[in-house]
């Protein structure tokens, strides 16, 4: 791909998938607040922006990665059939649990992809087992894949988060990864997997991402088991310095108003002295 392709996509995209979130939106049935009847329109545009800003994965960066990854040649792997083997051995359970508190105390035990490898050689009494499609479920919520994709042979997963996480958050993020290692050697024990979070831009003016994070991001390893901004796109694209013909297809969307025109379109398009009318009625 080339930047200006980027460039271009990232504009489509972005207008698609805000202006659809917009449209969804405004067809749910909303709980009343008094603000209906003193600035409804203001109230609309805050409950749109308000839900972009938590969805903005679902809305842009997902189907933008995919998007990239195909046009990279990479086949878009179903996420579903990852999917969690109902019996779970406590090899696998103290092999997760012994990675996270070697990792949270900063110890070199599991650094790198010998995490990876712990979890895969405890996954081995699942071949002695034949497990059917009927020993595995859903996995738990939180725990699903945004984005895998597959190019050689080589299965990547992804999970694209908000740039700004807790500790807490990142201690999850390391249990996410661990379990997808857990959940795709049980079935796929001789594929290669890299599993990673993915953070679509690094928030810091000043810093890197792993030093203006919280704890540094630790107990994630950065690259083994995240990869930031660039490390993401470049990857996607096969192209240098992606992101920064992403940042520019998305300021074109802002300078042309190619999302605030239709967005004005369809606030304006609300029959608010009707809808205020009828609330105090109701009232």
């Amino acid at each position: 791909m080339e930047g200006e392709e980027i460039t271009r996509i990232t504009k489509e995209i972005a207008v698609e998938g805000i202006i659809k979130y917009a449209q969804k939106r405004m067809e749910q049935s909303v709980p009343f607040q008094i603000l209906d009847l003193i600035i409804p329109k203001e109230r609309w545009i805050r409950s749109i922006v308000g839900g972009l800003e938590t969805g903005l994965g679902t809305t842009l960066w997902e189907p933008l990665a995919k998007k990239f990854a195909q046009l990279s040649g990479f086949e878009v792997v179903d996420s579903s059939i990852l999917k969690k083997p109902k019996a779970v051995t406590n090899e696998i359970s103290n092999s997760i649990d012994s990675i996270i508190n070697s990792r949270s105390k900063g110890e070199s035990t599991f650094k790198g992809y010998k995490a990876k490898e712990a979890i895969k050689k405890s996954c081995k009494t699942y071949l002695e087992k034949f497990l059917e499609e009927s020993d595995f479920e859903k996995p738990p919520q939180g725990r699903g894949v945004d984005l895998w994709i597959k190019k050689e042979n080589i299965n990547y997963l992804y999970d694209i988060k908000t740039v700004r996480p807790n500790i807490s958050g990142f201690h999850s993020y390391l249990r996410q990864i661990l379990s997808w290692y857990h959940y795709f050697f049980a079935r796929f024990y001789e594929e290669e997997i890299f599993a990673q979070i993915a953070f679509p831009y690094n928030p810091f003016k000043e810093e890197d991402f792993w030093g203006g994070s919280m704890g540094n991001g630790k107990p994630l390893d950065p690259i083994t088991d995240a990869v930031v901004e660039d490390e993401f796109w470049d990857f996607l694209t096969e192209f240098k310095g992606s992101f920064n013909f992403i940042k520019k297809g998305l300021f074109e969307v802002g300078k042309q108003g190619l999302v605030s025109g239709e967005l004005d379109k369809l606030i304006n398009s609300l029959d608010t002295t009707s809808n205020q009318q009828t609330l105090l009625d109701i009232l």
